[in-house]
Formats: structure tokens, sequence, C-alpha cells
């Protein structure tokens, strides 16, 4: 299988299905899109690069592939799979990132998932912490402003406390919201997530 390097990667889906399918060897790979570029039509039986795009944990000296099959279609993960083909974009991760994939992923890709979803439902369970701390913290300053009693030096230290607490609650919760949009909307728009979603 020969390998084209491809140079000025498409972006985005819509430029992506507006080039035109003509292509002049009469068994080849069309335009198709993977969710981070838009790969160019590819001669049957030929394997096609383009530069590994940047983000945390990615090299973009490096470069990803796909491979066009003898019929024509995109070869998928595994010999049989044609249905959209598959990118291999393994070569793009810097070590530290490879090891790191390599030791959630150490026993199979389902245990690999589920570690995901435990992480996924610890950080919405901290995020509900979160959430009735900030509340029970107001309640508590609305308390220590509202009686007159209160206020003294001994809980002027509480008050304070609390004020420093608010804050972090509401940094964290404000990272984490975040962090969700920037999830969601990549997800929705099937582009790579970039940012500290996964601290």
């Amino acid at each position: 299988m020969s390998k084209i390097l491809a140079t000025n990667p498409v972006f985005n889906e819509q430029n992506c299905n507006s080039k035109s399918a003509s292509f002049n060897e009469s068994t080849y790979c069309n335009w198709t899109w993977d969710g981070i570029y838009c790969w160019p039509p590819t001669r049957a039986n030929t394997s096609v690069e383009l530069p590994c795009p940047t983000g945390k944990g990615l090299d973009p000296s490096k470069v990803a592939f796909r491979r066009c099959s003898s019929n024509g279609t995109w070869l998928g993960k595994t010999a049989t799979d044609y249905n959209h083909g598959w990118t291999n974009y393994t070569g793009c991760y810097t070590s530290s990132a490879h090891q790191l994939l390599m030791k959630l992923f150490n026993s199979s890709e389902e245990e690999g998932k589920r570690k995901i979803q435990i992480a996924e439902n610890t950080r919405s369970i901290e995020i509900a912490g979160l959430c009735v701390s900030l509340f029970a913290l107001l309640i508590s300053i609305g308390i220590f402003c509202r009686f007159r009693s209160l206020r003294n030096n001994r809980t002027r230290i509480h008050k304070n406390l609390f004020f420093a607490m608010i804050i972090q609650v509401l940094v964290r919760l404000a990272l984490y919201i975040d962090q969700a949009i920037i999830s969601n909307s990549s997800r929705l728009a099937n582009l790579p997530r970039f940012g500290i979603e996964n601290t």
C-alpha cells in the first residue's frame, strides 16, 4: 500500500461536504469527514496522511492516517469494518499521553470505558456536593448577618472562613460548568474536545 502526505487539512464539515467528488482515478475513496479532518479523495490501495491536530497530549509534528482499500472504501479499524472507515490518530499522542491511555485501557476497552464512566459519575457527585455546600454556606452567612447577637469577634472569623469557602466553591463550579459546556458543544459539533475536561 503506497502513502500520500496530504497538505492543508480542512477543519470543518461544511467545507468538506462542498469539496468536489471528481477524481481522475477509476477506483478511489471519496472525500470524508471524520469529526476532526476532511480527508481528500484517495487512490485505491493507498494510505493518506495528514499532520496531527494540535491539542493537549497531541504532537502536531506527527501524522495521522487513513487507508483506502483496493475496492475504493475507507478501511475500518478491523479488516471487516467498512462502515465509515477509521482514522488512525494513535501515533499523534505524546509519550506521556500514550502511557496514560495504556494504563486506562490496560485490560480491555470495556474496562477503560467503565473507568471513564466512574470518573464522570464521581464528577457529578462532586458538583452536587459543591451545590449543597454553597447553599449551606449562604444560609450560614445569612444567619450570621441577620442576628445581632452573633456579631462578635469570634463569629467574624467564621464569616471570613465561610466567605473564602464560598469563593472557592464558586470558582470550582464555574470551572466544572465551563468544562461541561465545552464537552457538550464539542460532542454536538463532532469537534475534538480541548480544555481541562478530564481533570
